[in-house]
C-alpha cells in the first residue's frame, strides 16, 4: 500500500538547461514530475536530518537516492535526446545520464525535493482524520 498523495499530482517542468526556456515551446524540454509519495520517500527517510538535509556522506548513497527518486517521480520527458538517443522518461535519464553533476539532472532532483515538501503555511492547515491528514 502506497501512503500519501495519490500519485496523480504532477508538475510540467520546463528546465532552465542549456536556455531551454527561450525556445519555442514546441522545441523546449518537458519534464512531467509526479510529486513522490510517502511510500516512494520512506526507504529513504534515513538519508534525511530533520531540516531536511542529507545524513549519509557516502557517494553510493547520494547516488541511489537520486537515482531512486528520478526512475519514481519522472515518467514522461519530451524533446530530449542525449547522444543523439531520445530520452522519454526518468529510466531513461538515468540510464543514459552521462554524469550525476549533468545540470540538467541535478535540476530535475531539485524539481522533486521541491514537490516532497509541504510549506510552513500549508502544514498549519492540515487537519488529522481518521483517513489521513487534509488540507482545511
Amino acid at each position: 500500500m502506497d501512503l500519501g498523495i495519490d500519485g496523480k499530482s504532477f508538475i510540467i517542468y520546463v528546465p532552465q538547461y542549456r536556455r531551454n526556456r527561450e525556445l519555442p515551446e514546441a522545441k523546449q524540454v518537458r519534464v512531467e514530475i509526479h510529486a513522490p509519495t510517502v511510500g516512494m520517500l520512506m526507504p529513504f527517510a534515513h538519508f534525511f536530518g530533520s531540516d531536511g538535509s542529507v545524513r549519509s556522506d557516502s557517494l553510493e548513497d547520494r547516488l541511489s537516492l537520486i537515482d531512486q527518486r528520478v526512475r519514481a517521480c519522472v515518467l514522461k520527458i519530451d524533446n530530449l535526446s542525449l547522444d543523439g538517443q531520445p530520452v522519454t522518461s526518468g529510466a531513461e535519464l538515468m540510464d543514459r545520464c552521462p554524469s550525476t553533476d549533468m545540470p540538467l539532472l541535478l535540476e530535475i532532483v531539485h524539481q522533486i525535493d521541491r514537490l516532497s515538501r509541504i510549506d510552513e503555511g500549508l502544514a498549519k492547515n492540515c487537519a488529522s482524520q481518521s483517513g489521513g491528514s487534509r488540507v482545511r
